[in-house]
């Protein structure tokens, strides 16, 4: 996933590094970037290789938030929220309405977001682009 283009400054923390504060043993999404200047945003990331499954990625994905919640993001700080999940697999129809249904919705404080899809090798501004033009 490129992140030429990105909100700028921004940070990627690996999750699976020894240095992410996360337990190593304990769900995680794959990574967590937060950029932005005027405004921030705060993207927990999962990338698949097939196809996602929505129930699998809503976990790691609200383990991020979480994670950004309790160590991350400082209370009172305001920030554009959206999980996303880059894969190279095919979905199918009814995993795509998997990913639509509300029960597969990611709560970062009092916003409770889809996980929004892309193909892996998109630019994530792309992403970003998209999702600030919908809210």
């Amino acid at each position: 996933m490129p992140l030429n283009h990105a909100p700028a400054p921004f940070i990627l923390i690996d999750m699976d590094s020894p240095h992410a504060p996360v337990d190593q043993n304990k769900t995680r999404c794959d990574y967590i970037f937060i950029g932005g200047s005027s405004s921030i945003w705060l993207v927990p990331m999962e990338l698949k290789k097939g196809r996602p499954h929505a129930s699998e990625v809503k976990g790691q994905l609200q383990a991020g938030a979480n994670i950004a919640d309790a160590h991350i993001i400082p209370r009172g700080e305001q920030v554009a929220f959206l999980p996303v999940v880059a894969h190279g697999g095919e979905l199918r129809r009814a995993e795509h309405k998997r990913f639509l249904a509300n029960a597969n919705r990611v709560r970062f404080r009092d916003q409770q977001v889809r996980i929004s899809l892309m193909r892996c090798g998109k630019p994530l501004h792309e992403t970003l682009n998209k999702a600030s033009k919908s809210r």
